[in-house]
């Protein structure tokens, strides 16, 4: 294969929620505003064409490797028959003999889509059960990967969606979707450099709350130190609470309300009384034998509720939250660097941590505890709008590396009024000045045989479908939940 050296190599993508309402690349039925995977979501097919527009100006013959960084299905809040209808989708029209702009699939589940890590190792650990002799003792199942790409795991449920897709063509599967979890390291040719990616879940302390809890419970107790501890303390909890519950019929349909209530500040307090009060009718404490009484520790709990479910993604302000800020140092300088020394023969020299999980977008110089250690450190933001204000924090980045791994942001929108006011653009870390491979991509953007910058059709049909399907949405809300 030949390839450029800045051409697209990788184009990592996190927080597309498919099957989720909220999110932008589910396509919604115009009346009763419910998922409909029977169809394409606008935003989904710009979205496929820009990608492919940009990299099919590669030089090389090369295809790039899309690394999917987590909840990229929403199980939480939709069925795994939805969220894999629509995952089809998006699959088929990137792996399309018209397109054909992917080499290989890899993804690194999160919170949301947790289930998909579940099923990946239960399916390799039941090839290494038919491999051991009866009577020889068995190996654990593991509860995470190397970070390496050549330790990809197979998913015999997402390589069975490939089958559907291919469905009579000839030849082998255009494609390979392999999983790994919960880190994934890449190096450049020299080794100098590496870019480490993770979801981000792990970086926040709901996601290690079993851990915490156990912790307090029994003082004394270490917290976790290593990705495959904090994995085994804590994957019942999340896979559980954030990527099986989508799939519960109804209830399921009930809990995205109350947590897209609880998420947001505001609809906590304007709903606070009527959730109190079913509350109070519902829990019947005899150490609280007054109405009025239950009420007030009801309402109470609705607010300890909000708290939890108000993560970094629900705070306001750009700049991460000291908990979340603290989480992330702790995470990367800690668990995350262990592994690499523990899994790699060097770690680089330079390296930089690409993340999602908490929809905001940005690009930083990430430094440790101490103020010694500097990474280049990106979110990759979300796909998702679930308030009817905007949030102009919020909003989705692309990530594409090249062979040196150089690394451009990509800035898709952010969640305003009119998202118009944020066309695509390329963000960069303070400081940072653009480099031969962000020129690259500032080019490949732009609209042929213009004077003035302007960019290509595809990107303003994308952006144009995103300001819709926001607008949409934000409707939406304000009719379900009120101003």
């Amino acid at each position: 294969m030949e390839t450029h050296p800045q051409d697209i190599r990788y184009v990592i993508l996190s927080d597309l929620h498919l099957g989720e309402t909220i999110s932008l690349l589910t396509p919604l039925d115009p009346e009763t505003h419910r998922a409909d995977p029977a169809n394409t979501s606008p935003v989904l097919n710009h979205l496929t064409d820009a990608l492919s527009h940009l990299i099919r100006q590669n030089r090389g013959n090369a295809k790039p490797i899309f690394i999917l960084a987590g909840d990229i299905l929403g199980l939480a809040y939709a069925s795994m028959t939805e969220s894999l209808q629509l995952f089809e989708q998006f699959v088929s029209k990137l792996i399309a003999p018209e397109s054909g702009i992917v080499d290989r699939f890899v993804y690194l589940p999160g919170n949301h889509d947790h289930h998909i890590w579940e099923e990946a190792r239960t399916a390799v650990y039941n090839a290494i059960l038919l491999s051991v002799p009866p009577g020889e003792a068995l190996p654990e199942m593991p509860h995470a990967t190397p970070p390496l790409l050549d330790a990809a795991m197979g998913s015999v449920q997402l390589q069975n969606m490939v089958r559907r897709i291919k469905d009579g063509r000839p030849g082998e599967l255009p494609v390979n979707i392999d999983v790994l979890y919960p880190n994934l390291l890449l190096t450049n040719a020299s080794g100098d450099r590496g870019v480490v990616i993770h979801h981000g879940h792990f970086v926040e302390k709901i996601y290690q709350f079993m851990s915490l809890a156990a912790r307090a419970l029994f003082p004394g107790k270490a917290l976790p130190e290593t990705v495959e501890q904090i994995e085994k303390e804590n994957f019942a909890w999340i896979d559980f609470g954030w990527s099986q519950l989508g799939s519960s019929g109804v209830i399921a349909k009930n809990f995205e309300q109350l947590s897209i209530i609880l998420q947001n500040e505001e609809d906590t307090r304007t709903h606070a009384d009527v959730l109190a009060e079913q509350l109070a009718n519902i829990v019947k404490l005899p150490f609280l034998p007054f109405h009025w009484l239950r009420k007030i520790v009801a309402r109470r709990l609705v607010f300890g509720m909000g708290k939890l479910f108000q993560g970094e993604r629900h705070k306001p302000g750009a700049s991460l939250a000291k908990e979340t800020l603290q989480g992330l140092r702790q995470y990367f300088f800690g668990p995350t660097l262990r592994q690499l020394r523990e899994t790699t023969a060097t770690i680089p020299e330079t390296l930089t941590f690409i993340w999602g999980h908490t929809h905001k977008p940005y690009e930083r110089v990430l430094t440790d505890a101490a103020g010694r250690q500097e990474v280049a450190s990106y979110n990759l933001g979300g796909w998702t709008v679930d308030s009817h204000s905007p949030k102009g924090d919020l909003g989705a980045n692309i990530l594409f590396l090249n062979a040196n791994l150089d690394v451009v942001a990509l800035r898709i929108f952010n969640d305003v009024s009119d998202a118009a006011t944020t066309p695509v653009a390329i963000h960069r870390p303070a400081g940072k000045s653009p480099g031969d491979f962000d020129r690259e991509i500032e080019k490949r953007l732009q609209k042929d045989g213009t004077s003035a910058p302007e960019l290509a059709d595809p990107w303003r049909q994308l952006s144009a479908a995103i300001r819709t399907e926001i607008q949409r949405r934000r409707q939406h809300h304000r009719e379900k939940f009120g101003e």
